[in-house]
């Protein structure tokens, strides 16, 4: 994924290699601890990010919300009974299990 983020705000990320943040890790939490993210890379390509837990947190929330919305979103949808459908698949996967035995 390239940077979600423009040239200006590039300026308040470090980005390093998984190797490099291995050897200077302290350096890396003391950063995150004054808020200063560091985003990790693997082979050149954006892999982690070592965050304040404030903004671990925030994300958390975020997330959360936007799974609530999904689900009051669809709360008046017509469901579908799963019995059936679990009933199909499992004999389905009791009848390959029993030819792969023989």
């Amino acid at each position: 994924m390239a940077n979600p983020y423009d040239a200006a705000m590039k300026n308040l990320v470090d980005e390093m290699s998984l190797t490099d943040i291995k050897n200077a890790f302290g350096d890396v939490v003391s950063k995150a601890l004054l808020g200063q993210p560091t985003v990790g890379l693997n082979r050149g390509k954006r892999a982690i990010a070592v965050v304040p837990v404030e903004v671990l947190d925030k994300y958390l929330v975020d997330e959360q919300r936007e799974l609530r919305e999904m689900i009051r979103e669809r709360e008046d949808e017509e469901t579908v009974p799963l019995a059936p459908e679990l009933d199909e698949v499992t004999g389905k996967l009791s009848a390959t299990a029993t030819a792969a035995d023989a």
